[in-house]
């Protein structure tokens, strides 16, 4: 399988997998690795580590959806469940269309054939070092059809510190409203209003916590700040905020309890039909957005 390694001299690098869906397979910053991958070994698409979650993050209940008049039925994939699960360009290839000495620039264009999603696009993605310890993603949405577009964007990255159990670690969210999810992790109402409330961003022992929560940044200004620590690392994960941007975050604890997926989205969970964050793109509009993920160490 083809890997393009980008790297520096300040002990930052990461590896990218073009024909897995552009998924980041290591990042390392300041010498650490901080991204697991695979989640299970052997399999690489196990639990979407570090998937482009596209056209649309996390799930579409029962995979339906009505959309300017018309019921579309998308393919069911979640395991045990039936559910749409995370869009579906997370095994697809991109075509690598720019590298240089600190960036490497991926797109994956999609003519409109698959079940329930007529609609064209191209999903250019940069991953790039861009000042010392410091990794961006950025991506770009464009609708190459003839219609508007539904979509919503996310990333899946299973985050650690040190091969640290996550029950070692502490996280700090930004100021955020906290949905309250059925069995099916969905919310419980189709409209948001109503389903939340303030937390202030305080830090969180993840110690016995099991996590698979969708929250709404609150009045984050231009950006929003997720920070992971294990007392001598801290770990920061910098979402773009705004109109049609990464206004939501998911968390996730998998059961080896060996990392945290801290997942910036644009979309609430089952945003088709409860339309929390939906991006609605005009034929030949372009949105676009970034991530940016920082490590420093904790002076004594």
């Amino acid at each position: 399988m083809q890997e393009i390694v980008i790297g520096n001299k300040s002990g930052d690098s990461f590896s990218v997998l073009p024909t897995h869906g552009a998924a980041i397979s290591n990042l390392t910053l300041n010498h650490e690795s901080v991204v697991k991958f695979p989640l299970v070994e052997g399999d690489l698409a196990k639990g979407y580590p570090s998937a482009l979650l596209f056209p649309f993050p996390n799930r579409v209940r029962d995979g339906k959806y009505s959309f300017e008049g018309v019921d579309y039925q998308l393919s069911r994939n979640e395991t045990g469940r039936t559910h749409a699960l995370h869009g579906f360009v997370s095994d697809e290839v991109f075509e690598v269309i720019d590298q240089k000495r600190n960036s490497v620039t991926l797109k994956h264009s999609y003519q409109g054939g698959k079940d329930g999603y007529p609609f064209p696009f191209e999903l250019e993605v940069t991953y790039s070092i861009v000042r010392n310890h410091t990794f961006r993603l950025s991506y770009k949405i464009t609708n190459t059809g003839t219609q508007n577009m539904p979509c919503g964007f996310g990333w899946h990255p299973y985050f650690n510190l040190k091969d640290k159990k996550v029950g070692d670690l502490e996280i700090s969210l930004p100021n955020h409203y906290t949905f309250e999810v059925d069995d099916a992790t969905i919310p419980f109402l189709t409209n948001e209003a109503g389903t939340h409330e303030i937390t202030e961003g305080t830090s969180l022992s993840l110690k016995n916590e099991i996590l698979d929560n969708v929250y709404k940044v609150a009045d984050a200004g231009k950006f929003a700040e997720t920070k992971l620590t294990d007392g001598e690392l801290t770990l920061t994960i910098k979402q773009q905020t705004g109109k049609n941007l990464l206004n939501y975050i998911v968390l996730y604890t998998p059961p080896s309890r060996n990392s945290i997926a801290i997942e910036p989205q644009t979309a609430n969970i089952n945003a088709f039909n409860n339309e929390g964050g939906l991006i609605i793109l005009e034929a030949g509009k372009t949105v676009k957005g970034t991530v940016d993920v920082s490590l420093e160490l904790i002076q004594p």
